[in-house]
């Protein structure tokens, strides 16, 4: 029972990640500004997001940061994505993204995951 648990929270998490780059993009798309600006913002965001968070906050990531630092940067790119998809105007889903963020990550946290 508990390993499934801890599997189901591994999947969210992974989840969670796959919404804050779709949130870093629909903000880029929300911009009022040029579509050359947007596109830029829409693709570029997600990008910068997706490789911050894989050299430095993934299981396998290149480089190991020490538990506060870590936790510094995955609050920055999952709490960045929260922000983005407040800015956009989505603010439900915002709650809903961080809340879920939240409580998967202190799953994470108590099961040393």
């Amino acid at each position: 029972m508990l390993q499934a648990a801890q599997s189901l929270t591994l999947a969210t998490r992974f989840l969670v990640e796959i919404a804050a780059l779709v949130a870093y993009a629909w903000w880029g798309w929300s911009l009022p500004t040029s579509l050359q600006v947007r596109l830029l913002a829409t693709i570029g965001t997600p990008v910068v997001a997706a490789v911050v968070w894989g050299v430095l906050a993934a299981p396998k990531a290149p480089v190991h940061l020490a538990p506060p630092l870590l936790v510094a940067v995955q609050v920055l790119v999952l709490g960045g994505a929260v922000a983005a998809l407040a800015s956009a105007g989505r603010t439900t889903l915002a709650v809903v993204l961080g809340l879920v963020a939240l409580v998967d990550g202190a799953l994470l946290a108590w099961w040393r995951l």
